[in-house]
């Protein structure tokens, strides 16, 4: 749990907004380091004591000896296009969207 994360730890993320928000309603002080790129090397590097990052299977935490505490926010992406778009590029936009699906 969270609440695992000691006082005044330094947590890395790509979220400082969102990470800041949380830690504050959990009632935990830290400090938070707004980082870009691969966050997950952040704790190996002794840049931070954790981090806050998005998660879809975990692979890349335990490849980095990580583990995850605890789901702070759910999210899902959405493709949306204007109407004159989607009617101009209809081919493309559904070739786009196999392709998405097949990653899922």
């Amino acid at each position: 749990k969270v609440s695992q994360i000691p006082d005044y730890s330094r947590v890395a993320t790509k979220f400082p907004v969102m990470a800041r928000q949380y830690f504050r309603q959990q009632g935990i002080p830290v400090e938070i380091i707004e980082l870009n790129g691969s966050i997950e090397i952040a704790p190996l590097t002794g840049l931070a004591d954790a981090i806050v990052d998005l998660v879809a299977t975990g692979t890349t935490l335990r490849e980095n000896g990580l583990i995850a505490l605890e789901t702070i926010s759910k999210h899902s992406a959405r493709l949306i296009a204007n109407r004159v778009s989607w009617q101009l590029n209809h081919d493309w936009m559904i070739e786009l969207l196999a392709a998405l699906s097949k990653r899922q």
